[in-house]
């Protein structure tokens, strides 16, 4: 499912894998890449939640981190940081991502996300 508003993340189960992808407005790899992340967003049951963050308009739900290219995709779970980094913006090189998460664990110290709400 895809997240229109970030405060439900805070609802989620914590069992749901959180799949973010962080990007900018003014990206143009990242608005091409937007559309194939709600388009893969769909293929996935009501344990994977994606939401898309605007870099510029929500910097406080980095935590102390900091992004050098995009896109760049957290995948967490509960407390858990399954992967953090830049990928290429493909939505298969994304699902390889999420279909290998649960051998992943990113040792990035960004919190649980909806801790930065």
């Amino acid at each position: 499912m895809l997240l229109e508003r970030l405060d439900t993340i805070k609802s989620l189960p914590s069992d749901t894998y959180l799949i973010v992808c962080y990007c900018a407005e003014w990206c143009r790899t990242c608005e091409a890449f937007k559309t194939a992340f709600a388009t893969l967003s769909s293929e996935y049951n009501e344990q994977y939640a994606f939401v898309y963050i605007d870099v510029e308009d929500h910097y406080e739900m980095l935590g102390d981190e900091d992004i050098d290219n995009f896109p760049t995709i957290l995948i967490q779970r509960g407390e858990t940081n399954h992967y953090f980094g830049e990928i290429l913006p493909y939505a298969s090189h994304l699902k390889q991502l999420i279909d290998k998460v649960d051998v992943l664990e990113s040792d990035v110290g960004l919190p649980h996300l909806a801790s930065l709400l």
